[in-house]
Parts: C-alpha cells; structure tokens; sequence
C-alpha cells in the first residue's frame, strides 16, 4: 500500500520442503520424507530450482501487476 504509487511491488515467497541443507536436516528419516512426498500434490519434494524460478519471475516485467502477493512454492502441499 505505502509503495505502489513508486512502482515498487511487495510480494512474499514461502517456500516449502525444500531439498537444501537446511531441509534435509529437518527431515529426520526415509519415512519423514516419504510422509511428506505424499502431502505433495506433484508427489515430490521441491528442489531449490523451483523456488528460485518463482522468485525470478517475481522480479521480471510479466509480473508487473502482481503486489501484495504471497506466493506458495509447496508442491500443492498447501492450498488457499
């Protein structure tokens, strides 16, 4: 609300079960992972690509009408 009238666009990325350092030490075991690849609509778990392709269409001219967004990158793990 406070910059849009400078042509400055604010969205939110929220990731989820990435396979980075970070997420693999989170996910304790085989059946954790399995767990959570089931949650998964695409039936994986995402890789740091899929975060990051969002984030550069974010910053991209064909995203230039999108504000005060939050953007899912889940895997369909979470829906709204």
């Amino acid at each position: 609300m406070e910059f849009g009238s400078y042509n400055i666009r604010v969205n939110c990325l929220c990731p989820g079960i990435i396979e980075t350092e970070i997420g693999r030490k989170n996910l304790n075991d085989s059946i954790e992972i399995k767990n959570w690849i089931e949650k998964s609509k695409l039936g994986r778990l995402g890789i740091p690509e899929d975060v990051a392709k969002v984030a550069y269409f974010l910053s991209t001219d064909d995203a230039n009408y999108m504000t005060e967004q939050s953007v899912n990158v889940t895997g369909g793990m979470i829906m709204h």
